[in-house]
C-alpha cells in the first residue's frame, strides 16, 4: 500500500521547519568539511567537523559522512576506511544533517589542491549539458496523471534541446541525447 508513503508527502508547518532546520545544519556542515579538507588531511577529521557542527546545532548523527577520495572518490561505498588526501585530490562527500529525525542530504565533490585539466574538461562537459537541458526551457512530456506521464518518459525520447532552442550548442544537444538515450 502507498497510503504511508503518500501521507509523508504532505508535511505540517512543524516538519517544514525541522526539515529546514536539518538543512542549515547540512549547509553548516559541508562548510566545516570543506574548511578542513586540504592536502595531507585525514578524512576521519572532515568527517567529524562535518558531525560536529551537526550535533552543536542541536542535531543528531545520521550515517556518514560517507567521503571517498584518490581513485575511490567516486565510489565512496567501496571504501574501508580513512585514509589522508593527496596533494591533488578529489573528495566526495554524501552526508545528511538530521534535526528531530528529519533529515537534509547533500552530495558535493571538490577539488583538494585545485583542479586537473581532466577534472576542468568534466566539469565543462556537464556544465554544457545542464544548460542544454535549461536551455531547452521546457517539460519534454506532457499529460494528466501520473501513468501517462511514466509510459511517455520509458517509451519516447525527449526532442533534442537545439529543436527547441537553436542557439544550444550542436556538441551539448548531442550530449543530453546521449544521456537521455533509451536503453533497449
Amino acid at each position: 500500500s502507498d497510503i504511508v508513503r503518500d501521507l509523508r508527502l504532505v508535511k505540517s508547518l512543524a516538519e517544514l521547519a525541522y526539515v529546514r532546520k536539518a538543512a542549515e545544519l547540512a549547509d553548516k556542515a559541508l562548510a566545516a568539511m570543506i574548511e578542513t579538507a586540504g592536502p595531507a588531511v585525514f578524512e576521519g577529521d572532515i568527517q567529524a567537523a562535518g558531525q560536529s557542527g551537526i550535533c552543536r546545532g542541536g542535531g543528531v548523527p545520521a550515517s556518514g559522512p560517507v567521503l571517498g577520495s584518490g581513485e575511490r572518490a567516486l565510489l565512496i561505498r567501496n571504501s574501508t576506511g580513512p585514509r589522508r588526501l593527496d596533494p591533488v585530490d578529489q573528495l566526495t562527500m554524501e552526508f545528511a544533517g538530521v534535526y528531530r529525525r528529519y533529515h537534509a542530504c547533500l552530495m558535493r565533490t571538490i577539488a583538494i589542491g585545485g583542479a586537473t585539466d581532466y577534472q576542468r574538461r568534466m566539469f565543462e562537459a556537464s556544465r554544457e549539458a545542464l544548460l542544454a537541458m535549461t536551455a531547452a526551457g521546457r517539460k519534454a512530456f506532457a499529460g494528466d496523471t501520473r501513468e501517462t506521464l511514466a509510459v511517455q518518459v520509458l517509451e519516447t525520447q525527449p526532442p533534442p534541446p537545439r529543436n527547441v532552442r537553436p542557439e544550444v550548442p550542436a556538441a551539448a544537444s548531442d550530449a543530453v541525447m546521449r544521456a537521455l538515450a533509451k536503453k533497449p
